[in-house]
C-alpha cells in the first residue's frame, strides 16, 4: 500500500511563498511591511486566499463552524466567509488587553518566526475566533446543567462502586 502524499493547495503555497519573501527581506513588522505597498498587498490577498480556504475550510474548523451554526442558526459558508474577515481584521488591529496591549497581533505571529507562523495562525482562530464565538453561543444555563449532569454521573459512579467493594 502506497504512502498518501499531502498536498498542499494552491492558496497555501501562495501564501507560504509570500510569508518567506517577507521574513527574507526583514519586513517581518506590520509597520514596516506597510511600508512596501506592492508586497504588503500581495501579503494581505494571500493571507485572507489561505484563511478563508484553508484555515476555515479545514476539517476541524468545519466541525466547529457547523456546530457553531446547527445551535445558532445559518449557513457554514456564509459564517466561513465572515469569520474570514473577523479573523483579518483581529490580525491587523492591537491587542486591547493583557501583556501585549496595543500589540498589533500580526507582529507577535512575525516574532515567533517563520516555522512557526501557520501553526499559530491556526491556533489563533480555532481558539479566539471560533472558540470564543462558541463559548458566547452556548448559554451559561446549558453549561452549568452539563456541569451538574456530569457530578450527578459520577457521584453514581463512585456510589456503585463503593458497593460492589463491599
Amino acid at each position: 500500500m502506497a504512502a498518501k502524499v499531502f498536498e498542499k493547495s494552491v492558496e497555501e503555497t501562495a501564501f507560504r511563498a509570500v510569508l518567506k519573501e517577507v521574513y527574507e527581506s526583514g519586513k517581518n513588522s506590520v509597520a514596516v511591511l506597510r511600508a512596501d505597498a506592492a508586497l504588503s498587498a500581495r501579503f494581505q490577498e494571500t493571507l485572507y486566499a489561505f484563511l478563508l480556504k484553508d484555515v476555515l475550510g479545514s476539517a476541524a474548523a468545519g466541525v466547529k463552524l457547523r456546530a457553531l451554526c446547527a445551535f445558532c442558526g445559518g449557513e457554514a459558508e456564509t459564517a466561513q466567509t465572515e469569520y474570514t474577515h473577523e479573523t483579518f481584521i483581529g490580525l491587523m488591529s492591537p491587542i486591547t488587553k493583557g501583556e501585549n496591549k496595543g500589540t498589533v497581533r500580526l507582529d507577535l505571529f512575525f516574532k515567533k518566526g517563520e516555522a512557526h507562523f501557520i501553526p499559530t495562525l491556526f491556533a489563533y482562530v480555532m481558539n479566539n475566533i471560533l472558540g470564543d464565538r462558541f463559548k458566547k453561543a452556548v448559554p451559561d444555563r446549558a453549561k452549568t446543567a452539563a456541569w451538574r449532569l456530569a457530578r450527578v454521573l459520577r457521584a453514581k459512579k463512585t456510589r456503585s462502586a463503593r458497593c460492589w467493594a463491599r
